[in-house]
C-alpha cells in the first residue's frame, strides 16, 4: 500500500507577508527560528520564499509539510503506517553571500552547515537536509535522510529516501517532512515537491 503528496496538485500559492512562521497551504509552512528572522512568500504556481533579517544566532530555517496527523482517517493512518519514504524536489536557493549564522549543534551535526562560510566564500550554496519528523507521546524524533541535498542557484532535482525504524514508527502519533536550510538571508524557489510512502 502507498500514499503520496504532490505540490503541483495544489494549483498555486498566495502571497504571505514576512513573519517567523507562515502558512502556505494545507499542511505546508515555512519558518525561521523564533525571534531570529522572517520569511515571506510571493504568489505563484510554485513556492517562492524570501528569508530576511536572519541573525547570526538563528539555528534553523525550514520548509515543513504535515503528512499524517493524529486522526483515524485513511490518509492519516496510511502515512503513519508507512515504513519507506521517497522524496523528490526541484528547487533553487539564492543564498546571501554574507557570513552565515551560528547553527544549533544538533542541527549542525545533521544538516552539515559547519563549513558554510567557506562554501559561500567560494561561490557554492551550502547543502540542506531532509528529515522525517515523528511526533511521539513526549516530544518528537527527527529521522534524517542519509545524505545532504546539494543546492544550486539554478533549479536542480534532488532526491532522498528515508527509512525510519519500525519500532519508532509504531509509536508515532503524527508524521511531518522538514527541509532544513542553511540559516541566512536568501530566496528559495520550489517548483516540484513529491513524497511517496510505502508500507
Amino acid at each position: 500500500m502507498f500514499v503520496s503528496y504532490d505540490l503541483r496538485a495544489g494549483g498555486g500559492f498566495s502571497a504571505c507577508r514576512g513573519a517567523e512562521h507562515i502558512r502556505l497551504g494545507a499542511g505546508l509552512h515555512a519558518a525561521v527560528d523564533p525571534g531570529q528572522g522572517l520569511v515571506s512568500a510571493r504568489r505563484g504556481r510554485g513556492l517562492d520564499l524570501r528569508f530576511s533579517r536572519v541573525t547570526a544566532q538563528a539555528a534553523w530555517m525550514e520548509l515543513g509539510l504535515k503528512l499524517g496527523g493524529a486522526g483515524q482517517g485513511r490518509s492519516d493512518r496510511a502515512w503513519r503506517d508507512s515504513s519507506q519514504f521517497y522524496c523528490r524536489l526541484r528547487l533553487a536557493l539564492q543564498a546571501d553571500s554574507q557570513a552565515g549564522s551560528q547553527a544549533d549543534p544538533r542541527v549542525d551535526s545533521q544538516v552539515g552547515v559547519g563549513a558554510d562560510s567557506q562554501r559561500v566564500s567560494q561561490g557554492e550554496v551550502p547543502p540542506a537536509r531532509l528529515a522525517l519528523r515523528l511526533h511521539l507521546r513526549e516530544g518528537f524524533e527527527d529521522i534524517f535522510a542519509p545524505d545532504p541535498l546539494p543546492l544550486s542557484r539554478e533549479f536542480n532535482w534532488v532526491r532522498a529516501e528515508i527509512h525510519p525504524p519500525v519500532w519508532l514508527l509504531s509509536q508515532a502519533q503524527a508524521v511531518d517532512l522538514h527541509l532544513f536550510l542553511p540559516p541566512r538571508d536568501g530566496a528559495l524557489q520550489v517548483s516540484d515537491l513529491a513524497v511517496t510512502a510505502v508500507s
